[in-house]
């Protein structure tokens, strides 16, 4: 009987579910991933589902409530940024994220000491903010305001020197310098 089920809501929702899925995460495959965890919760959970009516709204809830964790777990993860960024061949097609870190170096390096320390580890070595705070012998949070303060004055920086355009998910696909461009060179505005 449940497998019956399983098998109606996949042929009537999977679809719709997918799309939703893919509006959210940023490839196929990872779409794939959050469907079949959908499933399986569905799967899990059908049981305890007391009215029908509501069963398109249980399934999207189940669905957006995966997308969530699909980025909290990906969140947890952090790949440091190799330190010669700064030396990618030019001649190589790099992407507005790409082209902007070129000048990240300078601009942690502006940072005060404070923060410019802690982000370089967290940034360029792939420390977490519980290894740095064992290594500068200050408490978690400390260590966790101290990011968190270095990536809110970069943003400011990155914000005085361009402007910015986001797709859907966020992700930098246009930049336009303001004055400057703080891809590896100095300028007047504070970058």
């Amino acid at each position: 009987m449940i497998n019956q089920q399983i098998e109606t809501i996949w042929n009537d929702f999977s679809a719709d579910l997918r799309r939703y899925i893919r509006g959210r995460v940023p490839d196929d495959m990872s779409a794939d991933d959050v469907l079949q965890e959908v499933f399986l919760k569905i799967h899990a959970g059908i049981g305890k589902l007391r009215d029908v009516k509501k069963l398109q709204s249980w399934i999207f809830r189940i669905a957006n409530n995966a997308v969530i964790d699909y980025y909290r777990e990906r969140r947890q993860v952090h790949t440091p940024l190799p330190v010669d960024v700064a030396a990618m061949d030019d001649g190589e097609k790099m992407t507005p994220a790409q082209q902007l870190s070129r000048g990240l170096k300078d601009m942690i390096d502006a940072l005060p000491e404070k923060y410019r320390d802690p982000m370089k580890l967290y940034v360029f070595e792939g420390f977490t903010q519980a290894e740095i705070a064992a290594r500068f012998d200050i408490s978690l949070s400390g260590a966790k305001s101290r990011v968190q303060r270095g990536r809110k004055l970069l943003k400011e920086m990155f914000e005085r020197c361009c402007h910015f355009e986001f797709d859907q998910r966020g992700v930098i696909i246009d930049y336009h310098p303001i004055e400057c461009c703080c891809c590896g060179e100095n300028c007047d505005n504070g970058c």
